[in-house]
């Protein structure tokens, strides 16, 4: 499947890759976890601007190349992890902001004029290599589904965490039976995040009732 962005859609992508690079740049976010607390010794100046970018680089290419470019390939859908792994990079890398600035944009640029180019390229190879690639985000993306239940057993308890697991657990069985052409994971990943939200508003409600006991009683 091909993009089909229109000119509004594209400038869209670009302004924002451009806006991820300037904010990596700044210290002030990334996309990628893992590379939020490197940013916190560069930011002390505990480490070098190439040194951070090295990291960065190891942190996201997995996800890049084993994630964002063959779901873009084969689905023919812009993803976070094709778009702004890559951002984190270059506006890391970048020594000033107007480069961190041009550089994301560029990227944006690549991925929204030559996603289309490459994927003709790819599915005119004698060899179908992209759906053994797409495989190889399968295990990611399932595990995925396990962020809801380790953030209820941290923040609620281990009981509500063991619940969202198997509440998650068995969706993804459910749909697998049920709806074969619908990903279990994005389903299951859902209903944690649900539980993950209701488990936060009870928390708040109990602690209200419990606050507004004693002011009544007085």
């Amino acid at each position: 499947m091909r993009l089909d962005l229109s000119p509004a859609q594209a400038l869209t992508v670009i302004a924002l890759c451009a806006l991820t690079a300037l904010a990596a740049h700044l210290a002030l976010a990334v996309f990628n976890d893992g590379v939020r607390p490197f940013l916190l010794d560069f930011v002390h100046g505990h480490t070098t601007r190439g040194a951070t970018t090295a990291v960065a680089f190891g942190l996201s290419a997995g996800f890049v190349f084993g994630l964002g470019a063959p779901l873009a390939l084969s689905s023919g859908v812009l993803n976070p992890w094709l778009l702004f792994l890559p951002t984190d990079v270059l506006g890391i890398l970048a020594p000033r902001r107007r480069l961190a600035l041009l550089l994301g944009a560029g990227w944006g640029a690549v991925v929204v004029y030559g996603l289309d180019g490459a994927h003709d390229l790819v599915h005119g190879l004698p060899v179908d290599f992209l759906t053994a690639m797409q495989q190889m985000a399968t295990p990611i993306l399932f595990l995925f589904t396990l962020f809801p239940t380790l953030a209820a057993t941290r923040q609620f308890g281990r009981l509500r965490g063991a619940l969202t697991g198997l509440v998650e657990l068995a969706l993804v069985v459910a749909t697998m039976r049920l709806w074969p052409q619908v990903f279990a994971g994005a389903v299951a990943m859902a209903a944690g995040v649900l539980l993950l939200i209701g488990f936060a508003v009870a928390g708040d409600l109990r602690r209200a009732r419990t606050a507004a006991g004693p002011a009544a009683a007085a």
